[in-house]
């Protein structure tokens, strides 16, 4: 991990398979050879990552994470139709794997299933199940339909559902405000975001962005 930390992708990906190798049931291992194979970003690494995971979920079908890894990997291929059977049996094996849900509403806004979507983001949130995270996401779908009072809605609720220590509703209030050209209430909600966390690195860099759009 440390030389993921330090950029050097290439040498994490020759240590993580390694380790694999050393020890095929290494779970955490895999999982980071698979991260740094996607961050990599070309598709042959995409098609890796992919393979490695499929087989070990082969192996071990009730592993949630190299589940949730999978079907990341395959959204970031575009192979969004190839995650909803995928998710759907884990959250039969799993019915408490709320991140799946979460992955499944992105599937279906990748394949034009904006209702789909919506539907499920709106189920989460009544149910409380990943809340925030429902919200933003649904928040996003609104407003790439061209909705942005209801997608404001939204993060009003997201940062209501948040703790205090919860900074990402109010950043990505701020960037909302930002593209929709209204600098005056991003620069208001990057001094709230600013008073959350005075020393933040990217609640420093997000206010200094509202403070020079015109």
């Amino acid at each position: 991990q440390a030389l993921m930390r330090q950029g050097q992708t290439d040498a994490a990906i020759q240590a993580f398979q390694a380790a694999t190798r050393k020890d095929p049931q290494q779970v955490e291992a895999l999982l980071a050879l698979a991260q740094a194979l996607l961050e990599r970003g070309d598709a042959a690494s995409r098609q890796r990552a992919a393979s490695v995971l499929a087989e070990q979920l082969k192996r071990q079908p009730r592993q949630q994470a190299v589940r949730l890894q999978l079907a990341r990997v395959l959204l970031a291929s575009g192979q969004a139709g190839a995650v909803l059977p995928l998710l759907e049996e884990g959250l039969k094996l799993h019915p408490e794997l709320h991140a799946a849900r979460l992955m499944l509403a992105e599937a279906e806004r990748q394949l034009g299933r904006a209702d789909a979507a919506a539907a499920r983001l709106s189920a989460m949130v009544k149910a409380d199940q990943l809340a925030v995270d429902a919200c933003l996401a649904w928040s996003a779908l609104e407003e790439e339909h061209n909705r942005p009072t209801e997608a404001q809605a939204l993060l009003e609720r997201a940062l209501a559902k948040a703790g205090a220590q919860e900074l990402r509703p109010q950043a990505v209030l701020v960037e909302f405000l930002l593209r929709q050209h209204r600098n005056g209430e991003a620069r208001a909600a990057a001094k709230t975001l600013l008073g959350h966390a005075p020393e933040h690195v990217g609640a420093l860099l997000l206010s200094a962005r509202a403070a020079m759009a015109d």
